[in-house]
């Protein structure tokens, strides 16, 4: 089994900084994870209104700037809430920007999810489909939307617990039952899950994270 790395700093840290960071800290960041080899580096939100936030994009040229000419075996993603982007705004996939874009949305906005990751894959683009509270799911329900997911065949699945609710028990019985009906050719990833009281870890660069525990 391959394990990767996905680093949303600039991401989830920009929550902190009304998604405003400086652009020698955007390039720092970014240099230094590439030269460090992460295999993925999020680079901020894919919305369709910017109040002109460094890491709040539009298309993938807005976002081209902050790409390094020396890539190194890192792909560069972005962030898109189902209910904040319309991906008829996108650009085709061009090779000059973003490789991949993380869609993440509520158990009741499935439907638009998944018409919204067709037109992102159609367009060239890696899609992670990310769904909000897992534990919000019953079996029956994860097997409806892994057989969508399955359909789909996107680039990775992942399993998400943003508000915290993920115990180590919980964890364990979701991933073993995701692993068992997700097709093996897709990436299975964990990410952004804080497990209450079992990690303190944050491997966010500055701790810009909003909370303690994430990974």
């Amino acid at each position: 089994m391959k394990t990767s790395v996905l680093d949303c700093t600039l991401r989830d840290g920009g929550y902190l900084l009304d998604k405003n960071w400086s652009e020698i800290d955007i390039r720092g960041i970014v240099g230094g994870l590439t030269n460090a080899g992460i295999d993925y580096v999020e680079l901020g939100f894919l919305q369709d209104d910017s109040n002109g936030e460094s890491v709040v994009f539009r298309n993938s040229k807005d976002a081209r700037k902050y790409i390094p000419a020396e890539r190194k075996n890192t792909t560069f993603t972005v962030f898109a809430d189902c209910s904040r982007y319309n991906p008829r705004n996108l650009d085709d996939y061009d090779g000059q920007s973003f490789e991949g874009v993380r869609a993440c949305f509520f158990k009741e906005e499935r439907k638009e999810a998944m018409e919204m990751a067709k037109v992102v894959l159609d367009k060239g683009y890696k899609v992670f489909l990310q769904p909000v509270g897992i534990m919000r799911y019953s079996h029956h329900e994860l097997l409806d939307l892994i057989d969508d997911v399955n359909a789909l065949r996107p680039h990775c699945f992942g399993i998400v617990d943003t508000f915290g609710s993920v115990y180590e028990e919980d964890f364990d019985d979701i991933f073993s039952f995701i692993d068992r009906t997700l097709d093996k050719q897709l990436c299975l990833i964990f990410i952004r899950i804080t497990i209450n009281s079992y990690l303190t870890v944050c491997h966010s660069i500055f701790s810009k994270y909003r909370v303690t525990g994430v990974l």
